[in-house]
């Protein structure tokens, strides 16, 4: 008996290539993980970030242009899944955005599409998986 994929599905080989690029740079991760697409201006930020010789960034760009999604969430979640051992803090201009942020990334740590791509990233809920504050398994925690 022969199975066929639904119209539009993806074959294994294609969803393997996805999860590939996704490690191995931003824009396809924030594709694959977070489904939106990299608009040309997002790709120039993806660019620069992936880019380690590059140490200090400043990113701007007008109101709805992506700011908080691409460096702020899905750069952030991608630099976690790299490595967990990373301590990093969400700064903003008030404790709510930060925080909503904040739960942003650490929901995104435990979706299927991010753990295709970093399988052994796991939560730390003896240590804390809470709105303010939350731990990734480390060797050292």
């Amino acid at each position: 008996m022969t199975v066929a994929l639904p119209e539009g599905a993806q074959k294994p080989a294609e969803v393997y290539a996805r999860i590939a690029g996704a490690r191995k740079n931003l824009s396809d991760f924030g594709e694959f993980v977070f489904g939106w697409p990299c608009m040309p201006h997002h790709r120039r930020w993806c660019d620069t970030l992936d880019d380690s010789t590059i140490k200090r960034v400043i990113i701007l760009g007008p109101p709805s242009s992506a700011k908080t999604t691409w460096p702020g969430v899905i750069y952030t979640a991608r630099q976690l899944g790299e490595d967990p051992t990373r301590h990093m803090a969400y700064l903003s201009y008030g404790q709510e955005v930060a925080e909503s942020r904040s739960v942003a990334i650490r929901d995104t740590m435990v979706s299927p599409e991010f753990q295709y791509v970093y399988p052994t990233v796991k939560p730390n809920k003896k240590v804390g998986w809470g709105e303010g504050a939350w731990t990734l398994r480390r060797p050292n925690a």
